[in-house]
């Protein structure tokens, strides 16, 4: 599972040097055309008059092209990686056994956000169905805190973290 999250955590940052890249290049593009027709106008040329500008106009919308292909694989990916930030799974296992699940996330997510998104899975719902019995989160023997990071409770790539219902005490 670790291979796997760093071999996408490296593909992403591929694309988005890629996506980087050919942004550049359009930009630079659309430059050359802008200065390419004000000169062609300057010296009385209409831009049809010149194959050259309608390579340029070809060339750019290529590049267009190639960027609305990059933003749509960047779209696959359940969130956007910010420069030094790290993607990792996390494992939630119930005290009983009778639940487990992988999570991929990034370090700097509140805990919170994890649990809204196991609340959402039907076989969680036997550990929040019961109002009167709270639900804890254990991660290397201490009780994780909801409202901090996953870096700030010291939860790393697949650690396990138990589900602890007060019924189970």
């Amino acid at each position: 599972m670790k291979d796997y999250i760093k071999n996408e955590y490296s593909k992403i940052s591929a694309i988005k040097k890629e996506l980087s890249l050919e942004k550049a290049k359009s930009k630079n593009l659309e430059e050359i055309i802008k200065n390419n027709l004000k000169s062609n106008l300057k010296s009385g040329e209409t831009p049809s008059k010149k194959s050259n500008s309608n390579e340029l106009i070809e060339s750019l919308l290529k590049k267009d092209k190639e960027i609305e292909e990059l933003k749509e694989k960047l779209s696959r990916y359940p969130f956007e990686l910010d420069k030094g930030e790290k993607m990792i799974s996390i494992i939630i296992k119930s005290i009983d056994q009778n639940f487990l699940c992988s999570v991929i996330c990034k370090e700097t997510d509140k805990f919170l956000k994890i649990e809204n998104k196991l609340s959402e899975l039907k076989k969680f719902e036997e550990y929040t169905d019961s109002l009167e019995s709270e639900i804890y989160f254990i991660s290397n023997g201490k009780k994780i805190k909801k409202y901090k990071s996953l870096k700030d409770n010291n939860i790393k790539d697949n650690d396990i973290i138990l589900v602890k219902n007060d019924e189970f005490e």
